[in-house]
């Protein structure tokens, strides 16, 4: 990580192959592009208008997609799209979940035309693969995508702080987009790992303090579980020593909390208050479960292969009638266009049963990466890595409660883990045959 960032190393004018260690033609480019713009890929009506391209009635464009479009053809003009075999159930999955994507559309009830284009977030999730497997097997183009996220990561967490002090903590810390608290739980988990072997730990414990407050001032619940799974997983791998350092993150989250809850009364009002969603089911916790009870319904009622890919958003003035039950009349006002704010049930809504095998090929495949991965990182001892891994794998338990697989912020961390991978996978080989 000690390399400058200079614009002949973003631009990267040389084109070798990877074992000769160099760059593609624009690789640099494209890879500090995607790790900066997958901050922009979700972003929020209220405070990043200005991120959002609309698409027919109810999509959007955002510079990730574009990043990665310009990605893919600037690769293409390389020669360097290129599958392997080792990754294969990958590919077939990914396959898999777009075939019966586009087959729920021939089934779909209440079909309308903008649905085909929820076809497309899962081929830009095969396209983010490909791209990033091919451009991060080069190790000046992984350095290059780093710095972008950590880039990305200070710029985010500072425009949020700024939303949470400028509003006195009435409105939560969120400013480019809604699932960037994933990255920045990554990176406190690289930082963890960091911490537990360096000698001097000053500027890592002020890292992780920035990272801590941005994730706190975020105000997602998620993040929390979501770290809390992350650090009990390296637990059990291979660092124990990891541990210390994870308490010290929690140590700097108390920290972190009160200043933040003793400077801005109402942003405590506010914690507290979706803290307590946990424990109650109101908020947006019960918004959640009438959520998924929809889903629920719409599975039943189209167990096959469900009510078509994009349909529960277009739908939910019906599905909220056939759960039966009276429930606050605020959510009535509340519910009317959200996602399931649950992978599984989304997927058994939209696409049924058929969709859920798809899925848990997915699921898989995925997992067999990350292991894959740890086995790999042993030999190298590199904390990205580990972090990813470890990372990835706890956002397909989130899948359960939120969304987590084939949103672009954990595609891109499986999408380094498939680039560090193929770049190692031959010392993997040497050390088996041994």
């Amino acid at each position: 990580m000690s390399e400058a960032l200079g614009p002949a190393n973003i631009i990267g004018l040389r084109r070798m192959q990877a074992h000769e260690g160099g760059t593609y033609v624009g690789g640099n480019f494209v890879a500090f592009s995607v790790g900066i713009a997958v901050f922009t890929a979700s972003p929020p009506e209220l405070t990043a208008q200005f991120l959002r391209v609309p698409f027919l009635h109810s999509y959007i464009v955002t510079y990730f997609d574009g990043a990665v479009a310009l990605g893919c053809l600037l690769m293409a003009l390389n020669g360097a799209l290129r599958f392997t075999s080792s990754e294969r159930r990958l590919w077939v999955a990914i396959g898999l979940v777009i075939l019966i994507r586009a087959v729920s559309l021939a089934f779909a009830t209440d079909f309308v035309l903008e649905q085909v284009v929820s076809v497309l977030r899962y081929v830009e999730t095969g396209a983010v693969l490909l791209l990033l497997a091919n451009l991060l097997s080069i190790s000046q183009h992984r350095r290059v995508f780093l710095k972008a996220i950590f880039l990305g990561a200070v710029l985010d967490s500072v425009g949020g702080v700024f939303r949470f002090a400028f509003t006195a903590g009435e409105q939560r810390g969120i400013w480019l987009g809604v699932d960037t608290y994933k990255l920045l739980v990554f990176l406190l988990l690289v930082c963890c790992l960091s911490l537990s072997k360096a000698r001097d730990k000053s500027w890592g414990m002020l890292w992780a303090l920035f990272l801590v407050v941005a994730i706190l001032v975020n105000g997602t619940r998620a993040a929390v579980v979501l770290f809390l799974l992350s650090s009990a997983l390296v637990f059990w791998t291979r660092r124990r020593a990891a541990v210390k350092s994870a308490a010290t993150v929690a140590l700097l989250g108390v920290v972190g909390l009160v200043p933040v809850l003793s400077l801005f009364p109402q942003g405590r009002q506010v914690i507290e208050g979706r803290a307590s969603q946990v424990l109650t089911g109101g908020g947006t916790i019960g918004l959640r479960f009438i959520l998924w009870r929809m889903a629920a319904a719409a599975y039943l009622a189209h167990p096959v292969i469900g009510i078509g890919s994009g349909g529960f958003a277009r739908q939910q003035d019906a599905l909220y009638l056939q759960i039966n039950e009276a429930y606050d009349p605020q959510y009535e006002t509340l519910y009317e266009g959200l996602s399931t704010h649950n992978t599984v049930l989304g997927i058994a809504a939209e696409t049924g049963t058929l969709g859920l095998i798809a899925y848990l090929v997915w699921v898989t495949a995925v997992v067999a990466i990350c292991i894959r991965g740890i086995r790999l990182e042993a030999l190298h001892y590199d904390t990205y890595v580990l972090a990813a891994c470890v990372c990835l794998l706890a956002m397909m338990a989130e899948d359960w409660w939120g969304q987590a697989s084939f949103i672009p912020t954990s595609t891109s961390i499986l999408g380094f883990i498939l680039g560090w991978s193929r770049a190692h996978a031959p010392a993997m080989r040497t050390a088996s045959a041994r």
